[in-house]
């Protein structure tokens, strides 16, 4: 650092013409100069830390937040995806089961109405036939003749016997 301050201050002096003829000095000594030099060396090499400093700060500072953002947005949209297609799942599997049973229960309802009306009309059907023809064998017997009721007397009388 001395021979760059030296050279630096050297020139420095033959270009402001501190030296006279002979090499004296004229207007400012050789201490002036070299604490000009030094005062300005110290703001570049500062200027130049502090921009090296700033830039490696900030790009610290950037992909920390960069990071720490994309965390905290990646969280959010993943939560918020998952909230939506849970609410999508949830809405279309009750839509479906809901529509199984009710065809479910539907098939089971008309299945046991059927079974119970055909129940009822063939109970019913039975029983007007039944009547229709006990109506008819009682009308009969009493236009038909004598050996009917005989033949019936006589067939109840053999079932009495066994």
């Amino acid at each position: 650092m001395n021979v760059k301050v030296n050279r630096l201050l050297n020139a420095r002096e033959q270009h402001l013409g501190v030296r006279g003829r002979g090499g004296r000095r004229d207007k400012k000594s050789r201490a002036e100069l070299q604490a000009e030099l030094q005062a300005e060396l110290q703001a570049e090499l500062q200027g130049e830390l502090q921009a090296e400093l700033q830039a490696e700060l900030q790009g610290e500072l950037q992909g920390e937040l960069q990071g720490e953002l994309q965390g905290e947005l990646q969280a959010e949209l993943q939560a918020e995806l998952q909230a939506e297609l849970q609410a999508e799942l949830q809405a279309k599997l009750q839509g479906e089961l809901q529509a199984e049973l009710q065809a479910e229960l539907q098939a089971e309802l008309q299945g046991e109405l059927q079974a119970e009306l055909q129940g009822e009309l063939q109970a019913k059907l039975q029983g007007e036939l039944q009547a229709e023809l006990q109506a008819e064998l009682q009308a009969s017997t009493h236009e038909t003749d004598v050996p009917l009721a005989v033949a019936v007397g006589y067939v109840s009388l053999w079932r009495g016997r066994r």
